[in-house]
């Protein structure tokens, strides 16, 4: 008795997987830049969350200043904390009407605000209440 798979096998094997592999790739890829702009406005919302909880632990008011491409903590008097640059496609800002930086105050409060995280063809926003909650909002 023979041992091992004859070629006819093999390449019936390697086919199926092929049409599989065929299958599945336009999904995936259309899933892969969704799944990007998730990933950041998640990392953007734990920034605003590890923001408020300095400006609690430390009793001072913490900005935190958007810019495309980098969010930046810093303490009201201008001294950094922390900082973010966002992977190259994704641009983050806040929504049009609001200005200014966001401010995390130590009475557990903070300035709402709306950042938007963008990419090529995905939106996701995050949420700061006047209570400096944060949620996550992807279309």
């Amino acid at each position: 008795m023979e041992r091992g798979f004859s070629l006819i096998e093999t390449l019936l094997v390697i086919s199926l997987i092929g049409s599989l592999a065929a299958i599945t790739l336009p999904s995936l890829s259309a899933w892969i830049p969704q799944h990007a702009v998730r990933l950041e406005a998640r990392s953007v919302q734990l920034i605003l969350e590890r923001a408020y909880t300095l400006a609690i632990t430390r009793a001072i008011p913490v900005e935190v200043h958007i810019a495309p491409n980098l969010v930046t903590v810093r303490t009201h008097n201008g001294t950094p904390l922390l900082s973010r640059h966002l992977r190259a496609p994704l641009t983050t800002r806040i929504k049009s009407g609001e200005s200014g930086p966001l401010i995390f105050y130590p009475s557990h409060t903070a300035s709402p605000a709306t950042v938007l995280i963008e990419g090529p063809s995905y939106l996701c926003a995050v949420v700061v209440s006047l209570r400096g909650r944060t949620r996550r909002e992807c279309a």
